[in-house]
């Protein structure tokens, strides 16, 4: 059989739509529902925050913050709730033009005037604003204090101003009686001549200086900035324009009053329409706004108000081009630049140049799932379809290859180009195929890779071809991974080289070689494409992390990896080590990815760079021109600023804080006055749940906290210092807004001052001094005090000492003088004589040593033993005395008081000696040291104390001696009134009679040296 013959096809054109495709799909509408006050929305504006102001008829206003509606309303100062246009100038006020005048709203009030003129447009120019109202047009300063007309040169009656716009030093005024120009330095105003019609409804000044005018009844008319026409558009849907917009480039957008919207084409001069079978709920469009994040706000009459997304994806809902369904499950380009899919089951789509064809096939029912899809270099289409094999599909016929070839496996997973003309096929239990066709459809070559040649895996999930080296990848059900080199050998890697063992879902290569491979539950691994692969892991950041569940994967131009998965796509930048990515961004239904699910490797990657998506909801297209106006971080501004709760408006401490943008001095907050908390707000209309923010209380960017979701910061009992409080916000961690900042200082405390702190220092180092210096002066006076008390005591004592010797010397030399008188009686003249010098010796002795207060124990012993010698001549009685030094072996360098020890040897003869009777006296003088001190034993044989009282009381001589008291005084005071310093022990026989007297002495001793 012929097999240019076996399948005839029959391309039966079903739908060739001139559709624009756009965005239709891409309105989402806010009414009453939605909390705008009332459906009629004749003007649009946005503020600097980003919100979005609506002017209704009837409810006032709305403001939009991206979430929540705020309504304006007469309760809030409103002084109509008709509100025919709103304006925002360069100071931050919304203007607000009504039936009643004009207002202006600069948070959180309202302020009016006394203009109460029916205003319809606003413009600033010059630092002046211009009202175009009812009765002509208007100026003023930019507080409404002043208003005057201004003046036509024409002088028409009253003339009624619908649009404003400035073009260099000019202002285009639009009129229900034509254009008209005023120079803003002469103040001079000139009629355009020439129009077709008068009744000029708006005016769009584009990009590239030209003027365009909306005209009732006519079209649009462009100008140059001459105003020369140089083209015009009559067009029967667009006689009752409502306002102008450029779009991008040279897309110019008309809103109609019961037409919808118009979009011209200046490059292509193609004109299409958006009704309301293409997205508008009503064709009763009244405004138009394009704001800051390229969305374009419609404001109808009836519908409220509709946004068109502009984001970085253009979605494509294919119902809404005539499909009978919705799901793509392969996609391929051709060398036209257009593509291919696989719509459902057994439908063909193509787009190119945004329009939609579909096709069927007739004499090949096609009933079945067409599950992969390629382009060969002879510029066929290859279809790999679930159940129906593989076809060929070129201008005149369709082949079916599994026919030809006889394959058992009918079932195709992916078909992937080769270098040449052929294709490599994957099938879903008979391993790889690749076949290679001849232009004219010959059968070329075939050459099949099973498990018996050397695949680790029967079950292919998928494939990717390294154009290096010509080696064709493939990933495996069983978890195995592996690559067909240009020679046909095959090689396989398991566990041990890296791969986790899960299946492969996935995989795609890049410029240089690299191969990524999707793990089933288990993320992205790669590896380089050498012989002897290891193969790792691509770790996500911070905690965020990509789908585990990638269905299809591709590399941009850029270099970064796409990952269409179970919801939305992941955008990725791995590092340099390909160890983890440094960027992931995702991006589902809020950043305009509608589609959602993606479908298995149903990915393509344009010549231009642009990917397209086929998901389980429609065709999804990236496009890198859409990149830099749409995907624009949010703004952010401080709302409020308190002070322990209060604003701080309402506070004496306003001038305390200075906003980055103002500037002047800042006075410092008092040191108490140190609780603050800042409210702030960020907007962004595409992403309104998904703002986060972050601060830092200081100007180091490292300080920076982590993101949060709160738009308020407390701040208790912050210490004196100097502050700058700054905060940022965010949607996705990599589009940063605008900083808002706060200035302010806290002063110190008083006691925490410098001054007070040198004052503090200076009182107390001249309290210490003083302290110091009175305490000197106290402690000289009483060491001045002291020194005289010690003085006038020793001499006290000196005085007393020598009293006491002279006390002891008359009664001493009174007995020896008597007894020599005796020798004298009694004409022994030579003993007198012996006497006299033995006595005279003596007194030489006592004089040298009266003026002495002390002396060594060898001079003492030499006074004793002349005093005891001298004793023995007057008395009575016969006594021996004997004086013995015990372990003494240097009695010089031992000094004592002197005349210490005389008294005591004194008394024992007076007292004990002398009263005996019977029996010679004996005296015993015994010396020895223990320690410090010298010890003295006096003993005597007399009659012992009692007795010696007794007698001595009998005296009738009158002597009273004093030498015993006065001696122990002495003692007690050298030895600081130690009462053992003198014990005296009375001695007894063994009857019990006495016997004698000994006293031991104590004495503190100083050596000479």
């Amino acid at each position: 059989m012929n097999l240019r013959l076996s399948c005839l096809i029959l391309w039966v054109f079903l739908i060739s739509l001139s559709k624009t495709a756009g965005q239709n799909g891409n309105f989402t509408q806010y009414s009453i529902k939605e909390g705008l006050p009332q459906s009629q929305v004749y003007s649009l504006c946005q503020d600097s925050l980003g919100k979005i102001w609506a002017a209704t008829q009837g409810g006032g206003v709305a403001v939009f913050d991206g979430a929540n509606f705020k309504t304006l309303g007469e309760r809030q100062g409103l002084n109509n709730t008709l509100v025919n246009s709103l304006y925002t100038s360069s100071d931050h006020k919304v203007w607000i033009g009504t039936p009643s005048g004009i207002q202006y709203f600069k948070g959180p009030d309202i302020v009016s005037s006394r203009f109460n003129v029916h205003t319809s447009c606003f413009l600033e120019h010059g630092g002046q604003m211009y009202f175009g109202t009812s009765k002509g047009l208007y100026t003023s300063d930019m507080d409404l204090r002043v208003i005057k007309p201004v003046v036509f040169a024409q002088k028409p009656k009253e003339i009624k101003v619908n649009d404003l716009k400035t073009l260099g030093n000019r202002i285009w005024i639009a009129s229900e009686k034509g254009l008209f120009i005023l120079d803003a330095t002469s103040k001079k105003t000139v009629k355009v001549a020439g129009l077709p019609y008068p009744n000029i409804q708006r005016i769009l000044v584009t990009d590239d200086g030209f003027v365009w005018l909306a005209i009732v009844g006519f079209g649009i008319i462009k100008l140059d900035h001459q105003a020369r026409i140089i083209g015009q558009i009559t067009n029967t849907e667009i006689v009752h324009p409502t306002d102008m917009m450029q779009k991008n480039g040279g897309e110019i957008w008309i809103s109609t009053e019961d037409n919808g919207i118009m979009v011209f084409d200046d490059c292509t001069g193609n004109i299409s329409q958006i009704t309301e079978g293409k997205g508008l709920k009503t064709n009763r469009v009244m405004c138009l706004l394009k704001d800051h994040w390229n969305n374009i706000w419609i404001g109808t009459s009836g519908e409220g108000v509709l946004r068109h997304t502009s984001q970085l994806f253009s979605y494509y809902n294919l119902y809404d081009h005539g499909f009978s369904g919705n799901r793509i499950y392969a996609m391929t380009g051709d060398t036209t630049g257009g593509i291919w899919m696989s719509v459902n089951q057994g439908i063909l789509g193509y787009f190119n140049e945004n329009k939609f064809r579909q096709y069927t096939f007739d004499s090949l029912p096609l009933n079945t799932k067409i599950r992969s899809m390629a382009s060969d270099n002879y510029g066929r289409i290859w279809l790999g379809t679930e159940g129906k094999g593989l076809l060929i599909m070129d201008s005149t016929r369709i082949i079916n290859v599994s026919r030809i070839l006889k394959s058992p496996d009918s079932h195709i997973i992916q078909i992937l180009p080769g270098r040449d003309s052929g294709v490599w096929v994957a099938t879903q239990r008979s391993g790889i195929m690749f076949i290679s066709l001849s232009k004219n459809n010959q059968l070329a070559q075939v050459r099949s890779f099973t498990i018996n040649e050397g695949l680790p895996d029967k079950y292919i999930n998928c494939m990717a071809g390294d154009k290096i080296t010509g080696r064709i990848w493939f990933g495996c059900r069983n978890g195995t991974a592996g690559y067909i080199a240009e020679n046909s050998e095959i090689f396989s890697f398991e566990n041990h080289h890296g791969l986790p063992g899960q299946s492969v879902k996935t995989m795609c290569t890049d410029s240089s070689g690299r191969v990524y491979l999707a793990i089933v539950n288990q993320g992205v691994y790669t590896t380089f494409g050498n012989q002897n692969p290891r193969f790792n892991p691509i770790k996500g950041i911070s905690s965020k992390d990509y789908s585990r569940n990638i269905y299809s994967m591709v590399v941009d131009l850029s270099g970064f990896l796409w990952l269409g998965s179970e919801n939305g796509a992941f955008k990725c930048r791995p590092d340099s080590l390909f160890n983890s990515f440094q960027e992931i961004s995702h991006y589902d239904s809020d950043a305009g990815f509608y589609g959602i699910e993606n479908c298995h490797n149903s990915i393509y990657r344009g010549s231009s760079g642009e990917i397209w998506f086929g998901t389980l909801n429609g065709l999804v297209g990236y496009r890198n021109e859409s990149i830099s106006s749409s995907d624009r971080p949010p703004i952010l501004r401080l709302e409020e600023v308190l002070l322990f709760n209060s604003k701080i408006e309402a506070t004496k401490f306003k001038s305390c804080f200075k906003f980055d943008d103002e500037i002047g001095g800042l006075r410092k907050l008092p040191h108490n006055q140190n609780h603050l908390s800042v409210v702030y707000k960020a907007i962004h209309l595409n992403f309104p749940d998904k703002l986060k923010y972050r601060y830092t209380l200081s100007d180091s960017d490292a300080d920076w906290s982590a993101w949060s979701d709160q738009n308020r910061i407390n701040f208790s009992s912050l210490p004196p210092g100097n502050y700058h409080f700054r905060v940022q916000a965010t949607h996705d961690e990599k589009l940063i807004s605008n900083t808002a900042g706060l200035k302010f200082i806290i002063a110190q405390p008083f006691w925490q001052t410098f001054w007070f702190r040198s004052i503090g220092m200076l009182f107390f180092l001249s309290l210490v001094t003083a302290i110091f210096l009175i305490r000197e002066k106290k402690i000289k006076i009483r060491a001045r005090e002291q020194k005289a008390l010690l003085e006038q005591e020793n001499k006290l004592l000196s005085l007393e000492q020598k009293a006491l010797q002279l006390q002891m010397n008359p009664h001493f030399i009174f007995n020896s003088l008597n007894s020599i008188q005796s020798l004298v009686a009694r004409e022994k003249t030579e003993e007198a004589r012996k006497q006299i010098q033995n006595f005279a010796t003596l007194m030489r002795s006592l004089l040298n040593n009266s003026r002495k207060s002390s002396i060594s124990l060898y001079e003492e012993i030499k006074y004793l033993e002349e005093y005891l010698k001298m004793e023995q001549f007057c008395q009575k009685n016969i006594f021996n005395y004997t004086i013995r030094l015990h372990e003494l072996e240097d009695p010089e360098n031992i000094m004592l008081p002197s005349m210490l020890i005389q008294p005591y040897v004194e008394n024992a003869v007076i007292h004990g000696i002398s009263h005996l009777s019977g029996r010679d006296g004996i005296i015993t003088l015994d010396f020895s040291l223990d320690k410090e001190h010298l010890i003295c034993d006096i003993t005597d044989n007399g009659v012992g104390r009692e007795r010696a009282v007794e007698l001595s009381a009998a005296r009738q001589n009158g002597h009273v001696s004093m030498g015993m008291e006065v001696t122990k005084q002495r003692l007690y005071a050298i030895t600081s009134h130690n009462p053992k310093a003198q014990i005296i022990t009375d001695l007894k026989d063994d009857a019990g009679r006495p016997c004698g007297t000994k006293v031991t002495l104590k004495i503190p001793i100083m050596h000479s040296y």
